[in-house]
């Protein structure tokens, strides 16, 4: 029973990481539309005119985040990344060595 607790422990976990994962890719670019048109709308642009600034920031803000989250690689896979390239090397320099 403890078992079975402490997996559907962990399996929460990562649905948590993934959802706000999620939240980041999605949310993110809805809210700065949002912002974006309460601010057309504000400085008199008219609804027809919000909702196309509204658009526009929507598309640019999801394709400027979406980019970002396929070039850009988060800190610890840089890491391995480094350790796996350094590893492989070093095999190689002893071969040629030896």
């Amino acid at each position: 029973m403890m078992i079975t607790l402490l997996v559907l422990a962990i399996v929460l976990i990562g649905a948590m990481a993934l959802l706000v994962y999620r939240l980041a890719t999605f949310a993110l670019p809805f809210m700065l539309m949002l912002e974006a048109a309460r601010f057309a709308f504000a400085t008199g642009a008219g609804r027809i005119g919000a909702g196309i600034v509204r658009f526009f920031a929507g598309v640019a803000s999801f394709g400027i985040l979406a980019l970002l989250f396929a070039t850009l690689r988060a800190p610890v896979q840089q890491a391995s990344n480094y350790y796996n390239g350094a590893e492989r090397t070093l095999g190689q320099e002893a071969r040629i060595i030896v």
